[in-house]
């Protein structure tokens, strides 16, 4: 639904394409997008698929959960600390050899 949500995807076939690495068939993802139709979070019109307002209404309730989950832990931090933490991430990053991302 992501690919979809965001625009990146429009089509099974685009679906297909962007989500290749995961080593799912065609027809998971048919299946996928045609549960997605049945609960009305996604909308088919010949082929192209667009997320309902039903489904945007509920992608905008999992990402407001996911930001105030997410950053709980970071507002209980005092400055010193959230400095402290971001200094030892970036020495990590910083450390980490760079990956070799396929083109």
């Amino acid at each position: 639904m992501t690919f979809i949500w965001r625009g990146e995807a429009k089509t099974l076939d685009d679906l297909c394409q962007k989500l290749e690495r995961r080593g799912h068939s065609r027809e998971d993802y048919a299946e996928a997008l045609n549960d997605l139709v049945q609960r009305s979070l996604v909308a088919e019109d010949a082929g192209a698929y667009t997320v309902t307002k039903q489904g945007q209404k509920l992608r905008q309730n999992a990402e407001a959960l996911t930001d105030r989950y997410f950053y709980a832990p970071w507002k209980r931090l005092k400055q010193a600390e959230a400095d402290e933490l971001i200094s030892l991430l970036a020495k990590l990053r910083d450390g980490l050899p760079r990956s070799r991302a396929k083109k």
